[in-house]
């Protein structure tokens, strides 16, 4: 949400260097790049220790463990997407 309102007011705001407004995108898709790379490196990490736990442990673990995967793969695909679209805004403007 945050973000979001950042963007909008970066956006809309009347900036009498430039340069100023530029750098400013170029923080927030800069963030969401390297969050999206550390969101995927858990998420590997996660899927990992999910499949070397196949055997050997109570079911309802395992599919919490698996719940985890999936959630966490969501949430790095959101954060991939939010940081494209923070790339796209950035070269635009």
């Amino acid at each position: 949400i945050f973000g979001g309102l950042v963007w909008i007011l970066i956006a809309s705001s009347l900036v009498p260097i430039p340069l100023i407004q530029g750098w400013v995108m170029f923080v927030d898709a800069a963030y969401q790049c390297v969050a999206a790379l550390f969101y995927l490196s858990a998420s590997v990490l996660e899927a990992l220790a999910t499949i070397s736990m196949q055997d050997g442990f109570i079911y309802k673990h395992y599919r919490e463990n698996i719940a985890a995967v999936v959630f966490s793969y969501v949430a790095t695909l959101l954060y991939v997407v939010h940081a494209v679209f923070s790339l796209i805004r950035w070269k635009s403007s």
